[in-house]
């Protein structure tokens, strides 16, 4: 789950030149995997595409196409699944949710709000929570919200955050449902340092502790929470000269330094047992050490642009160009990689039923798509060959299905979710896209299944 401003990777990889870049300006490219906590088949990949899902380990993948996700544009699209198998994406439009992939509707109280990151409370699983930007008489104010129901209805949590922070990240321990982590920047006064706040109640209550070294430009962002401890966490600091990342083994009242990086960190995973951590980027390729910092190696050259482990092993992202899969998947611990995704093998199929707005919006959107991401195939896209059986009961039949007449009037809409920003919205994202703080890259998430 992400932790660099969302520009960073497109900035870095499009100097690369090995494809060219989308029509949002963005590098094709994959920045985060979310698995299903209760079905160890069900993953989702958010990319510059889309979203790409799997219901079946990964064998078979159906596009999410951004039509139907309200065209985020340069924006990564932030995403967590539920218990009960919805996706729930973060776009800068506000919160999207989805039972099937296929059609994705706006959740109301955070329409048009900027959704800052979102996470889930693993001890209660149908519990999510996530930090809102709005704009009120003019003024940014953030806060905590809370899903009990899998992201359908959503409450505020205590009182509005402090004025002069700004929220980047948010985190739950997975072994305390009360133990919640923000990370957050302070304002001028404060030399636009970043501070950790945690909470020993859900939410109601913080206490603030500075993080080191992140004054100026340099941005703190939860990487992972520990599975066991929930006093044991990691942050990764952006800095223009490398990220670094840091580990606090008593709740964020004092830090220690784990990894000064020569270029920007893009995953970062911790094992499901807790005893393994990993992280890698662009430059420094793929690194695996205990959970405590000792015993770092570079296990891999690969250049990952995100991260996760589950009990099936450690999946990566990156360019297919350059190592020739979009996602792989370890069972050595970065030693070696399984190819389980390229742009070829997605084709553009969908999986979803032709009256769906996946069914009648992605297939337009991928005669304009496969061509930049360097793949012929699929240019009719639709139902995928696998049907129903492999990607859940999204799909009916095997043919592609000529678009619906009432197709213009859902892609006006952006992909039949009624998404709309309301007035001021362009102009508040647009500040925080100036000063570098977009949403951040949610590839580094702690991942158990």
């Amino acid at each position: 789950m992400r932790r660099q401003p969302a520009a960073c990777i497109s900035a870095v990889l499009a100097c690369s030149a090995a494809l060219p870049v989308l029509a949002n300006g963005r590098y094709p490219a994959a920045s985060q995997i979310a698995f299903d906590r209760v079905d160890p088949n069900h993953l989702v990949v958010s990319a510059t595409i889309g979203l790409l899902e799997s219901r079946d380990r990964g064998k078979t993948f159906g596009w999410r196409c951004e039509s139907i996700l309200g065209s985020p544009g340069n924006q990564d699209v932030l995403v967590v699944v539920t218990a009960n198998g919805s996706t729930l994406a973060a776009t800068p439009s506000g919160l999207l949710r989805s039972t099937d992939g296929c059609t994705f509707a706006s959740t109301p109280e955070l329409t048009g709000e900027i959704v800052r990151d979102i996470a889930q409370n693993r001890n209660l699983p149908h519990q999510v929570v996530a930090v809102e930007l709005a704009s009120e008489n003019g003024n940014l104010v953030s806060r905590l919200l809370r899903s009990d129901d899998d992201g359908q209805s959503w409450t505020a949590v205590g009182a509005a955050l402090p004025g002069d922070l700004l929220p980047l990240t948010i985190d739950v321990a997975p072994s305390d449902g009360a133990r919640v982590y923000l990370s957050a920047r302070l304002g001028a006064a404060g030399d636009f340092a970043s501070v950790l706040l945690r909470s020993t109640d859900g939410g109601l209550t913080f206490e603030s502790s500075d993080i080191p070294e992140t004054s100026g430009s340099r941005t703190a962002y939860i990487a992972a929470v520990h599975p066991l401890d929930p006093d044991r966490l990691y942050v990764r600091v952006y800095d223009t000269s490398g990220t670094r990342i840091w580990s606090t083994s008593d709740a964020g009242r004092t830090f220690q330094k784990v990894f000064a990086a020569t270029d920007q960190l893009y995953g970062f995973a911790i094992s499901p047992d807790g005893t393994q951590i990993s992280f890698g980027g662009p430059s420094d390729g793929i690194w695996v050490g205990s959970s405590d910092g000792t015993g770092l190696a570079r296990r891999s050259d690969i250049a990952p642009t995100c991260l996760g482990w589950s009990s099936d092993g450690l999946y990566a992202c990156a360019d297919p160009k350059q190592v020739g899969f979009l996602l792989g998947r370890s069972g050595d611990t970065a030693s070696t990689f399984e190819t389980l995704l390229t742009f070829d093998s997605l084709c553009g199929q969908t999986g979803c039923a032709p009256e769906t707005p996946g069914g009648m919006l992605c297939p337009d959107d991928w005669q304009r798509v496969a061509p930049i991401v360097g793949t012929t195939c699929g240019t009719d896209a639709g139902i995928a060959d696998s049907g129903p059986a492999d990607l859940g009961d999204a799909g009916q039949g095997n043919e592609p299905a000529p678009l619906a007449p009432d197709v213009s009037a859902l892609r006006a809409s952006g992909g039949g979710c009624e998404i709309a920003r309301p007035g001021g919205g362009e102009i508040i994202w647009s500040a925080l896209a100036l000063l570098g703080l977009r949403l951040r890259r949610r590839a580094a998430r702690t991942t158990v299944t």
